[in-house]
């Protein structure tokens, strides 16, 4: 009697399925930087679906097929050694043994690492202050999308800082943990672009990492106005960008895109008049002051004058690391690829050559559908990433093989964010 569910007496098993691609680190990010939203527990699985795992070539091609904005190599996560891998994937295998169910079923048979584990997978390969800037994406509320009239849309955070933190604290000794550890005391929640991520770092930071340390800062932190305040603004809270609750100071980004429309602009002057009829010291920030360091400084003088104290940057480290913080930067256009964000023109390709995917957890013979046909494919490999090499991971290792960070350019972000 045959087994049920196979052929020739073979069960199928959730490990051993056609396609089963899990992506790892900067390739998982370029992901959850473009995600709309959080897949549900549902979708969330355990280490235990990596068995097996070792993606071929048309594994890798339904995987550019689905995902488009992630820039070659892939990096991905396997079982074992592999000896022989498609060209442009970079493989990464761990020994280590996480807690929980850490992956997310993201797309039919296509998996990511939890945002708290992606996070500290990139840890190792990015420097401090772009570690902290994609934490802050992460924790925000705006993800990429290039069709949107300023290239962001709205979502609910992926994870938070305690979020992170807790992760940690749950898989102690795992690589990436120190770096991450160090980034977390530096990061903040809820900010709502880019911009907004850069200048809660570029005001918050220590002075030791080039920041200008204000202390108490809080990104889109909802707050209660007076009657009074209502009465002007016309609505019942009022959500400042960068707060400062203990000196009472708003210090809102001001950006060309953001307030196009006259209804905005009457909307922002609503909200300035309330926060200031409730004693709040309100500064604005334009889109040419956030890139320069002379006027940043100015904007801290500003912010430091109204909470009684001075500027006084007295770490040695101070300028060089300032130097480094403003060459970072705020664009995230590095982590997807250029003809994504652009949405150049391009011929449609045909479907990839691939076994129709089946998810890891569905019930034997139960094959989901493929995704539709792109309408453009991308015909380089524009925007790829650079310095990250496929690694093994071993618990507790002192560092990935290859791991330096790639370049970083100081141009503007395509698109405008």
């Amino acid at each position: 009697m045959k087994a049920a569910g196979g052929r020739g007496g073979r069960r199928r098993t959730p490990y051993n399925t056609p396609m089963r691609i899990f992506l790892y680190g900067i390739s998982a990010l370029s992901w959850w930087l473009s995600a709309p939203a959080t897949p549900g527990e549902g979708n969330r699985v355990g280490q235990n679906a990596l068995r097996n795992c070792k993606p071929d070539a048309a594994a890798i091609q339904y995987l550019a097929h689905c995902c488009p904005q992630i820039p070659r190599p892939y990096h991905v996560t396997v079982s074992v050694r592999m000896k022989r891998c498609p060209d442009g994937v970079a493989p990464h295998r761990s020994q280590f043994k996480l807690v929980g169910r850490p992956f997310c079923r993201v797309a039919s048979g296509i998996y990511a690492p939890c945002p708290e584990l992606c996070f500290v997978q990139v840890a190792n390969n990015l420097d401090l202050h772009e570690l902290v800037k994609v934490g802050n994406a992460l924790c925000g509320t705006f993800f990429i999308d290039p069709k949107a009239r300023n290239g962001l849309g709205k979502r609910r955070p992926l994870t938070s800082v305690r979020r992170i933190g807790a992760f940690i604290e749950r898989n102690p000794g795992i690589l990436g943990a120190k770096p991450a550890r160090r980034a977390l005391g530096l990061m903040v929640d809820g900010a709502a672009s880019p911009p907004e991520v850069f200048l809660a770092m570029a005001l918050g930071l220590p002075y030791r990492f080039g920041g200008y340390q204000l202390p108490g800062i809080a990104a889109n932190r909802r707050i209660k106005p007076s009657s009074k305040a209502r009465a002007i603004a016309h609505r019942s809270t009022l959500v400042p960008d960068i707060l400062c609750e203990s000196s009472r100071l708003d210090i809102e980004y001001d950006s060309n895109t953001e307030h196009a429309t006259a209804a905005q602009l009457t909307r922002d002057a609503q909200k300035r008049l309330a926060l200031e009829a409730d004693g709040y010291k309100v500064i604005t920030v334009t889109a040419r002051q956030i890139g320069s360091q002379g006027e940043m400084r100015k904007i801290a003088e500003q912010s430091r004058r109204r909470m009684g104290t001075r500027l006084r940057p007295q770490s040695a480290a101070f300028r060089q690391q300032q130097r480094a913080l403003f060459r970072t930067g705020w664009s995230l256009s590095r982590y997807h690829r250029r003809e994504w964000l652009e949405g150049a023109p391009e011929p449609v390709a045909p479907a990839p050559l691939c076994p129709t995917p089946v998810d890891a957890l569905t019930a034997p013979g139960r094959a989901l559908r493929c995704p539709a046909v792109p309408k453009r494919w991308p015909l380089s490999d524009a925007g790829t990433f650079s310095g990250l090499k496929s690694t093994t991971l071993e618990p507790n290792s002192p560092e990935i093989e290859g791991g330096a960070s790639p370049g970083i350019t100081p141009r503007g972000n395509t698109p405008e964010m």
